[in-house]
């Protein structure tokens, strides 16, 4: 992926999180609006209703005489002047009785289409009584301005969370998209490396084709031609084995079976394997084991792994060098006399397609796969492959399975 579509996708996964969070205190706004009215509402009416019935129960003892000195009554009763409740009384026929400062703005009872209504900064109950009809009303200002300043609060605070919220959803999306970038860019990389490697065969094979139908050749050009497609079809093929072997790893598909396995014979199979190619350079192969090792694992994975590393031995230590082998304990090290590798690029080697140097490349067969295949086997087993080198003196790989998959 490069970077200004990273950068794109980076960008619109942080403005949906951040419109996402935007919705979402969007809709807690309304929902503590609502809830903290209907609260309210409910806190005044719970309020009102009780000194409603302490208003009923005054008025049940009052007789049509009383009703003269009503504002008498009303103003020394403590009953009502301990409250700062507003009052409005009115008789059968709708005459105002009795009413208190600041209840001319009410509606008048015939008027008023719900037992409580807010009217203004107050809540008004409206009901019938002994003497007529009670308005009485409970000032909600304060529990309003606690509403308002809590909204006001998150108004003003949701867009420094918003703000905050981008720029950390930037930082975690950039997180978050890195490992991708890296997959992205490795795969990418071994599309082109694979199809280089690929063009090189197809090429030398369609040269040597062109080539041979330019004009007559005799018997010898033909076979010399044919043995050279042979080869470059083998090494195709080769190839596109190890790169399905990759891609079935990459894709979690295993066909690998374990089972209990002799590790020393896996090395001593190896070995016989690869000691043609080591006296072909007068290479003297060694092998150091205590004995038996068995180890839980998939023994032609085990074996090919081993080959890889004594090809590798073999083909960059000089002629009349050594490789040694030795097995201990679930630990198979192959140790070379070889050119070495350089210590920054040892973290390096097993990459596909990484050849160290130019001696470590198509002059020597290698197609940079086989270190990757070696370390995709031991992983499977659950183990990893470690190396030391130091150039000019040679290299040791030591594959290390672990202690849990040894017997």
């Amino acid at each position: 992926m490069n970077r200004p579509a990273s950068r794109s996708v980076q960008i619109g996964l942080t403005a949906s999180y951040t419109a996402m969070l935007a919705v979402t205190f969007l809709l807690i706004g309304i929902g503590v609006w609502v809830a903290l009215n209907h609260s309210i509402d409910e806190t005044a009416d719970r309020e009102l209703h009780s000194r409603l019935a302490n208003i009923k129960h005054y008025f049940d003892s009052f007789s049509p005489d009383d009703l003269r000195h009503l504002e008498e009554e009303f103003r020394e009763e403590s009953l009502l002047s301990q409250s700062s409740a507003s009052i409005r009384i009115f008789d059968p026929q709708g005459r105002r009785l009795f009413q208190t400062p600041g209840t001319d703005g009410w509606p008048m009872p015939g008027e008023a289409k719900a037992a409580a209504l807010t009217v203004g900064s107050q809540r008004v109950l409206t009901a019938p009584v002994r003497v007529g009809v009670v308005q009485i009303g409970l000032p909600i200002g304060a529990f309003r301005n606690m509403r308002n300043g809590f909204l006001w609060t998150l108004a003003l605070g949701t867009p420094v969370v918003l703000l905050l919220a981008w720029v950390g959803g930037y930082w975690m999306s950039g997180r978050t998209l890195k490992p991708i970038d890296a997959a992205f860019q490795r795969m990418t990389e071994f599309t082109a490396d694979a199809s280089h490697e690929l063009r090189t065969p197809v090429s030398i094979i369609q040269t040597t084709a062109e080539l041979m139908q330019s004009r007559a050749r005799g018997v010898d050009e033909h076979m010399k031609a044919w043995g050279t497609v042979s080869a470059e079809t083998q090494r195709m093929s080769g190839l596109i084995g190890d790169l399905l072997t990759l891609a079935r790893a990459d894709a979690g598909q295993s066909d690998l079976v374990f089972v209990p396995v002799d590790l020393a014979a896996v090395v001593r199979l190896a070995m016989e394997e690869m000691r043609v190619m080591a006296e072909a350079k007068g290479i003297a192969l060694e092998v150091q084991s205590e004995g038996a090792c068995v180890v839980k694992g998939d023994g032609e994975a085990l074996r090919r792994c081993v080959c890889i590393l004594l090809d590798n031995a073999i083909k960059f230590t000089p002629a009349a060098g050594r490789v040694l082998v030795r097995v201990k304990a679930g630990v198979v090290t192959v140790t070379d006399s070889g050119v070495g590798i350089g210590a920054a690029e040892i973290p390096m080697i097993f990459r596909r397609f990484y050849r160290v140097s130019k001696d470590r490349g198509r002059g020597t067969g290698g197609t940079g796969l086989g270190l990757a295949i070696a370390a995709q086997i031991v992983e499977q087993h659950g183990g990893e492959i470690r190396v030391e080198s130091t150039l000019g003196k040679g290299s040791s790989f030591s594959m290390i399975l672990k202690d849990d998959t040894t017997y």
